[in-house]
């Protein structure tokens, strides 16, 4: 017995450079990196908010703006607007058009952020005097408590991969 198959739409784009037509499932990809539990989201080239690609009035496209994926765009013209994006080009496509990339988001980690904060707080205090006898034993329980949440977060990033 075969495994099931789900149904992904496929989609397909024609490149302006060349007329080359691009056959893609992007929701696979996608949707397996965003179910990660550090995964804030994901944005591929099919997110992308069109706006210069549409004849409707600005406050109309920013109220509802369109997607390669909508329905009724002009693929053509918006492929040409992400390619032509001072905030897209050469971040989520190349130049040419023919490499995208995926921009995934992650959760912040509010217990690294608070090590990161005592690690500033010590590194500060080192410099502009010397630390008593507690400060010392305090910065040695935060290095080693440190050392410990990183090698949590290692062993977490390994069973991914």
């Amino acid at each position: 017995m075969g495994l099931p198959r789900i149904a992904v739409p496929e989609y397909s784009l024609k490149l302006p450079s060349d007329g080359t037509e691009l056959k893609y499932r992007p929701f696979l990809v996608k949707e397996e990196i965003q179910n990660l539990k550090w995964v804030h989201n994901v944005i591929t080239i099919l997110d992308v908010p069109l706006l210069g690609s549409s004849d409707e009035s600005l406050m109309e496209r920013l109220k509802n703006y369109k997607t390669l994926k909508d329905d009724g765009v002009d693929k053509k013209r918006g492929f040409e607007e992400i390619i032509n994006s001072p905030v897209f080009k050469e971040f989520i496509i190349s130049q040419d058009g023919k490499t995208t990339g995926i921009i995934v988001n992650l959760k912040g980690d509010e217990k690294l952020r608070e090590f990161i904060e005592q690690k500033d707080y010590f590194y500060n205090k080192s410099i502009t005097e010397d630390f008593n006898l507690e400060e010392k034993k305090n910065y040695s329980n935060f290095l080693n408590d440190f050392e410990i949440y990183k090698d949590s977060l290692k062993k977490k990033i390994m069973k991914i991969f």
